[in-house]
């Protein structure tokens, strides 16, 4: 096996067994994405193998088999900017998010969870920073409201889903809370901090939580992500600074969001026809689920460029402005993020001429 493999071998292990921290995730779906580009290795062993890993890492396997002939799109919401689902698909325009959830494994649900968190914790200061300007006593007096979708199936359970599907017409649910101010908390500088996650908040409330049963599941799964480097902020941050943080953390999501139906369509695309019983059933309508696959990837397509114009406008007001923050590191930040767009309009342009080829071949 290559070096290149058994280093994204083992970072996928991290991914799965490790805490979650956003530097496993750039490891694995940012700076190496092996599994979509080396499309010449396809019939490879070793292509086989980091499919394969791929496949265990964030598929949930069993419940795609048991729910192989319903419609893709029954189990996938798509998500305005607001976190609103769009129950209309034809208006993929405004959609900010497609989530596979549904799909995928339980350990990928804390990352989406993560992301969820991350950017509805940024969208606050940067509402906080544009109503007051400053980030200082105001930030320990300011109450949260942190849209929320993925929790706990039942108390304290390591089995996540979509609040969709926990709360009947509900898209999310708010936490409110605020930050603690105390030393271990100073100017939000958590690099020493090594306690609860749950501690760094106070005031926690779920509106018609009268068991605290959302409030428990909550502060379980925030325990559980390696979050402190990523809640510490500098006072001199600028609104769409903040703004962009929280985007990019959106954006990060739909990446992996990206990466479930893509492992999704070669799960059924490269499966060995094994003879079992409980298997065969799979390759009688596997081109009509190929089909499926192919017109979400179509609207992933449209949502990576729904991100290229609000990261384009974000960058177009910081090159326009004069602010204390390094201006060029932020811009340089947002440009990755439309060159990582970029790369993946390609792929997808890459699994469909790898889709006609296979066919090709099986003719």
């Amino acid at each position: 096996m290559s070096t290149n493999l058994t280093v994204q071998h083992l970072n996928l292990d991290k991914l799965i067994k490790n805490e979650t921290n956003l530097k496993i995730f750039d490891e694995v779906f940012i700076n190496d994405i092996y599994i979509l580009k080396n499309e010449e290795k396809i019939g490879t062993e070793e292509y086989e193998s980091i499919r394969n890993k791929y496949r265990d890492t964030l598929l949930n396997t069993n419940l795609i088999i048991q729910t192989y002939y319903d419609n893709l799109n029954t189990n996938i919401n798509y998500y305005d900017n607001n976190f609103e689902i769009n129950k209309n698909i034809l208006d993929i325009e405004n959609v900010m998010d497609i989530d596979m959830s549904h799909y995928c494994h339980d350990r990928i649900k804390e990352y989406m969870f993560y992301f969820d968190f991350l950017s509805e914790y940024y969208r606050n200061l940067a509402e906080l920073k544009e109503k007051k300007h400053l980030l200082e006593d105001e930030l320990y007096l300011y109450e949260f409201n942190i849209k929320v979708r993925i929790l706990p199936n039942d108390y304290k359970s390591n089995t996540y889903l979509n609040i969709s599907k926990i709360i009947k017409d509900k898209d999310y649910i708010i936490i409110k809370f605020k930050l603690n101010n105390n030393n271990n908390f100073k100017n939000l500088n958590l690099e020493s901090y090594k306690g609860l996650n749950e501690d760094i908040i106070r005031e926690l409330y779920i509106e018609n939580d009268r068991d605290n049963t959302l409030k428990d599941n909550f502060k379980y799964l925030l325990n559980k992500i390696n979050i402190k480097n990523e809640l510490s902020i500098e006072k001199e941050l600028d609104y769409f600074h903040l703004l962009t943080e929280s985007y990019k953390y959106k954006f990060k999501k739909l990446i992996l969001n990206y990466y479930i139906l893509v492992t999704f369509n070669n799960f059924i695309k490269y499966q060995k026809r094994s003879k079992t019983d409980s298997q065969m059933f799979l390759y009688s309508s596997e081109s009509l689920k190929l089909e499926e696959i192919k017109k979400i990837l179509n609207h992933f397509n449209i949502v990576f460029e729904n991100y290229y114009i609000t990261f384009s406008k974000t960058l177009n007001i910081l090159n326009s402005i004069d602010i204390n923050y390094n201006k060029k590191s932020e811009s340089k930040k947002i440009e990755e993020s439309i060159i990582i767009k970029d790369k993946l309009l390609e792929l997808n342009r890459k699994l469909e001429l790898s889709d006609l080829k296979l066919k090709k071949k099986t003719k």
